[in-house]
């Protein structure tokens, strides 16, 4: 009886530790469209330094984004650029890109004031809800979901979003 007992408590304790709040999307402009991102480039740098201080070395202190940033791309002439990190919660707070890369020890590839996302490369699906769209590369990918927009290196090798609108 103890052991069924034990194994219920440890059902109940594990499934309630299971459940995770939805982190907010960095933003891609492409064209005149506007993609809420739920793959985030920035990410795959592993920088050592946080965009922001929110004091005791912790990333942020919101649960819908651990990351403390919200970083918003743009493509220019079929290459994708990093256009401004801001700060969740205070979001006309931003962060000088250059000094940032530099800080953790990136040489940023600059042109007007935006940095070239030459580390990126992804195949990126498409869903939405009622009122926005999401892209995502998703981590088992079925023969269904076919790339909507494509990366590699930086470079946009594929865009059919305006097919979805």
């Amino acid at each position: 009886m103890k052991k069924y007992i034990l194994i219920l408590f440890l059902s109940v304790f594990c499934v309630g530790k299971s459940f995770a709040a939805e982190q907010i999307p960095d933003i891609l402009l492409v064209n005149n469209d506007t993609v809420f991102l739920k793959t985030f480039p920035l990410e795959k740098l592993k920088f050592k330094l946080y965009p922001f201080d929110y004091g005791g070395g912790i990333g942020s202190p919101n649960d819908a984004c651990l990351r403390g940033y919200q970083a918003i791309w743009t493509v220019v002439d079929y290459k994708l650029y990093l256009k401004e990190i801001r700060k969740i919660g205070e979001p006309w707070e931003t962060v000088n890109l250059k000094d940032f890369f530099e800080k953790n020890g990136h040489s940023p590839v600059m042109h007007d004031g935006l940095i070239f996302a030459n580390w990126y490369s992804a195949s990126l699906v498409y869903y939405f809800s009622n009122t926005s769209k999401y892209l995502y590369k998703p981590a088992v990918r079925f023969f269904w979901d076919k790339p909507k927009i494509k990366f590699e290196n930086g470079l946009m090798t594929i865009n059919i979003l305006n097919e979805i609108a």
